[in-house]
Order: structure tokens, then sequence, then C-alpha cells
């Protein structure tokens, strides 16, 4: 008789997005446009959901449940053993950003770019979404 195996429990969960955006206005580009995208997107998304924004995130009563604090200053995991050894855990996603040199795009141009959320992470997608589409 065969028997009933229980599905394991994945260790590593991602999800690969990509993402294809129009230019509404002129935009002006460095050659490498990982350190443009990563900025802009954290500004944004700070705005988008913090509800102290004068505060530092190390001082804010709400840090340990903050969206923004969990994908862009997220803490080690308490129960890891060298823990004490970090001042923060990797971050839970990856942006690639465009790949091109080009860096000047008008109005009606496309960029492309691909974004993998790991983890609980995942479920922040929404939020992602919103502040690419601002």
């Amino acid at each position: 008789m065969p028997h009933a195996m229980a599905e394991p429990t994945p260790f590593l969960t991602f999800a690969r997005f990509r993402f294809h955006l129009k230019v509404r206005t002129l935009m002006l580009l460095p050659p490498y446009k990982g350190a443009v995208f990563r900025g802009v997107f954290g500004a944004a998304l700070r705005r988008l959901v913090c509800v102290a924004p004068e505060a530092a995130c190390s001082a804010c009563a709400l840090r340990s449940r903050c969206l923004y604090v969990s994908l862009f200053e997220p803490p080690p995991p308490p129960h890891y053993p060298d823990a004490a050894k970090f001042a923060q855990a990797p971050r839970p996603y990856v942006l690639n950003p465009p790949l091109t040199t080009r860096q000047i795009f008008h109005p009606g141009d496309s960029i492309e770019f691909a974004l993998v959320l790991i983890g609980p992470a995942i479920e922040a997608l929404p939020y992602f979404i919103q502040v690419f589409q601002d």
C-alpha cells in the first residue's frame, strides 16, 4: 500500500516579476540605473507607508511592524545565533535595474526591469506596484 507523503515546507520562497513602465516625462538617468531605482523606490515607499515621516526609523515605536523597515532596514532574526554581529539582515528583494546604458528617455518610451521578492516580502507586491506606478 503506498504511503501518503506530506508536502515539504519550502525553506526559501521567492517570486520574480517583470515590470514594463511607460515614461511620462523626460528622464535623464545615469548609465547604471540601480542606485537611482533603489533610492527612488525607497523614498517613495517610505512616503507611502510611514506614519511618522519626521522620525528616524531606528527610534520609531512602530519599527517592528513597519513595511519600509522590513524591506530597507530589516533587523537580523533574533533566533539567529550570530544576530548581534549584524546591524541588518539582507534585504528581502532584488531589484534588477534596466541593463541599458541609454540615459535619455522621452515620454512614451518604455523602461523594463525585474524584481525578485523573497519570503514574506512577496506579500508586499501591491506596494511595489503602487510605488512604480507613481
